[in-house]
C-alpha cells in the first residue's frame, strides 16, 4: 500500500527534476549565447583599433573575412567605421532552435544576431536576417578594388571634367559670337576645324534661330570617365554619348566625339548623326525635352 502510494510521487518528483534539470540547461545555453553576443560587439568595437582576436573567435569565418573587408572599405571612403550607438547594446532575449539561436540585441530599434552551434561552443554567423555568402563577399572584393582605382584616378577625373565643362562653356559661346578663341587650350586643331563645320551645317540644316532658342534652355549633363593609355572619355550618364579626350604634355584635350577623332567626322556622318553630334556638343537637351524643329 505505501509503495502505491509513493509510486505517483515519485513520478512527480522525477518529473520535476527533468523540468528543472532541463530547464537549466535552456538557461546555461541562453547564458552562453547572450555572453557570444555581447562579446561579438565588443569585438567589433575593438576591431576598429586594429584588435582582431575577440571578434574572431566568437564569428564564423565567412562573416569575419565580409566584416574585415566592410572595415577596409569604410577607411577607404573615409566614413565612419563603428556608429556611435553600438557601444550601448547588449544582448536581450534569446530564441532557441535546434543547433540555430537569435539573440535580439537592447539599445536599438531592431537588430538581431543569429548564432549557430558548432560543438559545445555557439558563433555569430549572421545579422539581422541577412547571412554571408561567397557571392557577397566576392561583390564587396569589387567595390573595394573599384574604389581604389577610384581614388588612384581621381584627380585625372577632376581634370577631364574640368576640361569638359570648359568645352561645353566654349562651344557656346562659339555658337553665340562666332568666337572660337576659347576652345583653343582645351581642343586640338582638328577638333576646332570640325566644330566650324559642323555648325555651319547645323545653321543650315535646323535654322540659327532655333538653335539658339534651344541653347538657352536648361541642360544638365552629367558623366563618367574612363580611361585607356593616354585616352580618356566622357560619357553621358544614361545616355551613349561621348567625348573623347587625348592627353598632351600632361594635359587632356577634346580630341573627338562618339568614339571618333575629330578628324575623322565626315560631312556624311555629320548628317547621319546629326542629333547625336549636337547633343555631345551640348547645343541640344535630352531627346524627350528638345525642341521638336530639331531633327
Amino acid at each position: 500500500m505505501t509503495r502505491l502510494l509513493l509510486f505517483p510521487q515519485t513520478i512527480y518528483l522525477s518529473l520535476i527534476g527533468m523540468f528543472l534539470f532541463t530547464t537549466s540547461c535552456k538557461q546555461t545555453e541562453e547564458s552562453k549565447i547572450k555572453e557570444i553576443a555581447n562579446q561579438y560587439m565588443q569585438g567589433r568595437i575593438k576591431l576598429k583599433s586594429g584588435d582582431t582576436l575577440q571578434l574572431k573567435s566568437v564569428t564564423e569565418p565567412l562573416l569575419f573575412r565580409f566584416i574585415k573587408l566592410t572595415q577596409e572599405y569604410l577607411k577607404i571612403v573615409d566614413a565612419p567605421i563603428i556608429s556611435e550607438d553600438i557601444s550601448r547594446i547588449s544582448a536581450g532575449e534569446v530564441k532557441i532552435d535546434g543547433e540555430k539561436a537569435t539573440c535580439r540585441m537592447i539599445g536599438h530599434d531592431y537588430y538581431l544576431i543569429h548564432l549557430i552551434k558548432t560543438g559545445d561552443s555557439w558563433k555569430v554567423n549572421g545579422e539581422n536576417n541577412e547571412y554571408m555568402t561567397v557571392e557577397k563577399i566576392a561583390a564587396l572584393r569589387k567595390k573595394i578594388a573599384d574604389q581604389i582605382k577610384f581614388k588612384q584616378n581621381k584627380p585625372a577625373i577632376y581634370s577631364v571634367i574640368k576640361v569638359v565643362n570648359l568645352f561645353f562653356e566654349g562651344v557656346r559661346e562659339y555658337v553665340k559670337d562666332g568666337n572660337i578663341s576659347e576652345l583653343e587650350i582645351i581642343t586640338t586643331p582638328d577638333t576646332r576645324n570640325m566644330i566650324q563645320k559642323f555648325y555651319n551645317y547645323a545653321k543650315q540644316r535646323s535654322g540659327e534661330d532655333i538653335l539658339s532658342k534651344e541653347i538657352e534652355k536648361f541642360n544638365l549633363v552629367l558623366g563618367d570617365v574612363t580611361f585607356e593609355s593616354d585616352q580618356a572619355e566622357f560619357k553621358f550618364s544614361n545616355e551613349s554619348r561621348t567625348i573623347n579626350l587625348t592627353k598632351q604634355n600632361n594635359h587632356y584635350k577634346i580630341s573627338g566625339l562618339e568614339g571618333l577623332k575629330s578628324s575623322e567626322i565626315s560631312q556624311r556622318m555629320m548628317a547621319d548623326n546629326y542629333l547625336n553630334l549636337l547633343r555631345a556638343l551640348k547645343l541640344v537637351r535630352g531627346p524627350e525635352y528638345r525642341l521638336p524643329e530639331i531633327k
